[in-house]
């Protein structure tokens, strides 16, 4: 008698247990996929992330969404006055759907190359891309504004995440306000050039152009002011 009323308790247990892990998994939102963009140089004037140093830098979740990051390089270099070259930065995030990857670029440079992965963890899935530059190939680097009278032309780097129709990502992250995400540069195989003499500030300058031109214009015209030597 113990052991039928013992079977059926547990049998009610385990019932319970499959009716509430059903109910979990039919409340938990299933996210489509969104679109990453990464461009070297950039094309639009978002948000500034500047790293001073290569310790990572961790923003809000909700930066990533269109318009996206700007990411300047102000690592000091070996010799004084000159800024470190960005050559490889890494996006860390989480969301909880698949994404597409696009690594551009413009000005008639390479587009860096990328290596991602995605893993399911308890909190979700955890995104993690490294986007490098071409050492062979006419790749331009990541630094700090550009200075039309100095011997070099310098750039910057967009990263962004387009939203879907469904608007998922901005879903995702309202459900998840406290998420961020965290941007590890490396300056490892990155070269010494001199720091901007001149402070020219582009963001204010686009207005201008977007009025002109448009955004395409914008960017055209803007990259071409931004070349960088190998």
């Amino acid at each position: 008698m113990r052991f039928r009323i013992f079977a059926i308790l547990l049998a009610f247990g385990v019932m319970t247990s499959v009716i509430l892990q059903s109910a979990r998994a039919s409340a938990q939102t299933v996210f489509g996929p969104v679109g990453v963009s990464f461009s070297v140089p950039q094309t639009f004037d978002p948000t500034q992330v500047v790293f001073t140093n290569v310790t990572p830098q961790m923003v809000p979740l909700s930066d990533l969404l269109f318009p996206g990051l700007e990411v300047h390089s102000q690592v000091p270099g070996v010799t004084t006055g000159f800024i470190r070259d960005i050559d490889a930065l890494k996006f860390d995030f989480f969301y909880d759907g698949p994404i597409s990857i696009n690594s551009l670029s413009s000005g008639g440079y390479d587009p860096w190359t990328v290596t991602a992965s995605s893993t399911s963890l308890p909190m979700g899935i955890f995104h993690s891309l490294t986007f490098t530059k071409n050492p062979l190939g006419n790749s331009a680097p990541v630094n700090d504004n550009f200075d039309p009278s100095g011997p070099d032309f310098l750039s910057f780097a967009n990263f962004w995440i387009n939203d879907n129709a469904n608007g998922d990502f901005a879903a995702y992250i309202q459900q998840h306000p406290d998420f961020q995400a965290t941007i590890t540069p490396d300056t490892t195989g990155g070269l010494d050039r001199p720091a901007p003499t001149t402070n020219v500030t582009p963001e204010a300058g686009s207005v201008w152009l977007l009025v002109a031109g448009g955004l395409p214009l914008a960017g055209t015209l803007r990259a071409r002011f931004r070349r960088a030597r190998r």
